[in-house]
């Protein structure tokens, strides 16, 4: 077993709003309307630093700020949903292994997931740590900076914002523990932003249904029921969508937590971690919570996992 020791997140001060700046997003007044007013998407963080920039800077803050738990760090996780730009032969998470000792085979990144790359690495993280002494840790940081429009412009979904995000997790029992995590990939799907009119369509209907078997399946191998849980924390990417799911579920929508999405708007994999430092900052997790987080990337990747505080 896993459990969360910290996390904290980073990112740019100047944000932007896509009805009011629709040209920062190469975008119509009216579809900048839709995605502000209609979808909550009122605030997207853009960063003038790269990257590597912003993710170190993070790194230094998090590893002086909880001194003593980062001392036994086996590996570092880069969890991210596109490819930054760096020249030849440079590695942004071997710099950030760097930083704090690790070799070239203790830190590595993964993206093949996207927007759930996270959940990806909680999962090898749970992993790598069956074979580590109690105590052991490993440090999971996120990071994007949208550098294209493609990236930056989910078409009638979200829009996402910069951010970057570090997570410490440690072997053994303790509050904050990760109790399942599952996935399902649903290959018909793989096209994502380049599907066709109909595909769209088709994802459409069965998005809903898709993630919310996922979520139920979760609770079923839990022994838990909907009626146990204190949060259901599900990825930034727009209200719409997970009032819908809250419908869909028989639940009322103030039991999932949405604030973050007009705070931050859609910050790729940070979301899970943004989320997480603002439940606990706002004490809004008390001992013995449990939480079900919820996401999906584009592919199509469904990702949810539970969690007790």
């Amino acid at each position: 077993m896993i459990h969360i020791v910290a996390s904290d997140f980073l990112m740019p001060e100047t944000s932007y709003d896509p009805f009011e700046q629709n040209e920062k997003f190469d975008l119509l007044q009216e579809d900048g309307e839709v995605y502000s007013r209609l979808f909550g998407i009122c605030n997207v963080p853009i960063s003038e630093e790269k990257t590597e920039v912003l993710m170190l800077r993070l790194l230094d803050r998090f590893i002086e700020g909880q001194g003593h738990e980062c001392q036994n760090i086996k590996y570092l996780i880069h969890a991210y949903t596109a490819g930054d730009c760096v020249p030849p032969g440079h590695s942004i998470v071997r710099e950030l292994g760097k930083r704090i000792g690790l070799s070239t085979r203790q830190s590595f990144g993964t993206n093949i997931n996207k927007c759930v790359s996270v959940y990806s690495a909680l999962k090898m993280a749970e992993a790598f740590l069956e074979q580590e002494e109690d105590g052991s840790s490993i440090l999971i940081m996120t990071g994007d900076v949208g550098y294209t429009r493609d990236l930056r412009v989910i078409p009638n979904t979200s829009i996402g914002g910069d951010a970057v995000a570090a997570l410490l997790v440690k072997k053994g029992k303790g509050r904050d523990a990760m109790l399942l995590n599952k996935q399902h990939v649903v290959g018909k799907y793989a096209t994502g932003t380049w599907a066709s009119r109909e595909e769209a369509k088709d994802l459409e209907v069965n998005f809903i249904p898709l993630l919310v078997d996922l979520m139920m399946k979760n609770l079923e191998e839990a022994r838990l029921s909907l009626e146990d849980l204190k949060w259901i924390v599900p990825h930034n990417i727009n209200l719409p969508t997970w009032k819908k799911v809250a419908k869909h579920m028989g639940l009322k929508q103030n039991l999932f937590f949405l604030s973050n999405i007009s705070k931050y708007a859609h910050c790729y994999n940070s979301d899970f971690i943004i989320n997480h430092k603002t439940l606990v900052d706002e004490q809004l997790l008390q001992k013995g919570d449990y939480y079900l987080c919820a996401a999906a990337g584009v592919g199509t990747v469904f990702s949810t996992a539970l969690f007790q505080y």
